[in-house]
C-alpha cells in the first residue's frame, strides 16, 4: 500500500487494504485516503486480495452500498447482487483452484488477467471497470460465457496465463508424486 498516502478521516474516504478483509467481512475505518488519489468503488461488491496470503476468509461478498477506496492490493468485482452471489458461491466452492492462481516467492500475488481468465472459465464474463485493472465489471454474470465478448488481446493474455499455470500444475503434480 506504499502508493497511498494516509490522511485524516474528515478529508477522505475509507480505504480497504488486504488486511481489511477478515473473516469474510470488510473492516472499514482502519485506513483513509483522498478520493481523488485512489480508485473509489461502491457496493455491492465481491472483494478479494490481489497480493498476500490467499485465504478463503479474505473472499468477501460486501452487500452494503457505501463508497470506499481500494488499495492496489485488492480486486473488486461488481454487477447485480444476484450475479455477485453466484460469483461468490462459485469462488468459495472452487477456492483451492483460486488459491493455486497466486504465485511468487515473497508476497504471493495474482495478475488481473489470471483472475479474469479464471472467472471466464467458471462462466462469468469480466471487463475492467472505470479503466482500472483491479476493478472488474462482471458482464452478464448470470449468463454463460458464450454471451460475452473479449478482445483478441484479452483472449491471448488469458490463453498465455492458462498455459503458464498448466505447466506449473504439471511440475507440481510431478514433484508431489514421490511424497
Amino acid at each position: 500500500m506504499y502508493t497511498v498516502p494516509e490522511c485524516a478521516p474528515e478529508n477522505a474516504v475509507p480505504l480497504v487494504h488486504s488486511t481489511s478483509l477478515q473473516e469474510s467481512r470488510v473492516i472499514l475505518g482502519e485506513f483513509y485516503a483522498k478520493a481523488g488519489e485512489v480508485v473509489v468503488v461502491q457496493g455491492p461488491l465481491v472483494l478479494l486480495p490481489r497480493v498476500g496470503q490467499p485465504k478463503d476468509t479474505k473472499l468477501v461478498f460486501y452487500k452494503g452500498t457505501r463508497k470506499f477506496a481500494i488499495s492496489d492490493c485488492i480486486f473488486a468485482l461488481s454487477c447485480t447482487r444476484r450475479g455477485l452471489a453466484r460469483v461468490y458461491a462459485s469462488m468459495k466452492k472452487n477456492w483451492k483452484s483460486v488459491e493455486r492462481l497466486y504465485t511468487g516467492t515473497g508476497a504471493r500475488y495474482v495478475p488481473s488477467s489470471t483472475i479474469a481468465g479464471f472467472l471466464h472459465s467458471l462462466g462469468f464474463g469480466v471487463q475492467p471497470a472505470n479503466g482500472c485493472p483491479r476493478s472488474f465489471q462482471l458482464a452478464r454474470a448470470v449468463e454463460r460465457r458464450s454471451d460475452v465478448q473479449f478482445s483478441p488481446e484479452q483472449i491471448n493474455a488469458i490463453e498465455r496465463e492458462r498455459e503458464r499455470l498448466g505447466k506449473r500444475a504439471e511440475r507440481y503434480d510431478h514433484n508431489s508424486e514421490g511424497s
